[in-house]
């Protein structure tokens, strides 16, 4: 039970950084959703969605920081601040697995380590493909 508990963090919480990092580079730029929705050619709502954590496809993802003016790298600062420090309040999946502030942080930091390793491998991984393919 522990071992998909953790699984489902990662992944929540990959999800959640995406979508709290999409949302820090969009207020830097102070555009709108709408204005971001429309520069990427996406409906209504869907950068709401992706905010909030839902899973994009690439392609989504380089439109969306194309939108933005930002990169990988702007992309991957952004994911390192954590937002649930920022504000205090725990993610939904802390809640629902019963988890306080202190036991949170202590997963967080642990799992941290190795999410953002990884996404960091894998941002500049497609950065790099991204700028090959460009280059062609």
């Amino acid at each position: 039970m522990l071992q998909s508990a953790a699984r489902y963090h990662v992944a929540m919480n990959v999800g959640e950084r995406l979508g709290s990092a999409l949302r820090e580079l969009r207020e830097r730029t102070r555009k709108t959703q709408r204005e971001v929705e429309g520069e990427a050619g996406l409906s209504s709502g869907a950068l709401s969605r992706y905010e909030h954590g839902q899973a994009m496809e690439l392609r989504t993802l380089f439109r969306l920081l194309d939108a933005l003016g930002a990169d990988f790298a702007d992309l991957g600062l952004a994911m390192r601040g954590g937002e649930w420090r920022k504000t205090g309040e725990l993610p939904e999946v802390a809640d629902r697995l019963g988890f306080t502030a202190a036991d949170w942080a202590r997963i967080d930091e642990a799992l941290d380590r190795t999410a953002t390793d990884l996404l960091e491998e894998r941002i500049e991984e497609i950065g790099r493909r991204g700028r090959a393919e460009s280059a062609d």
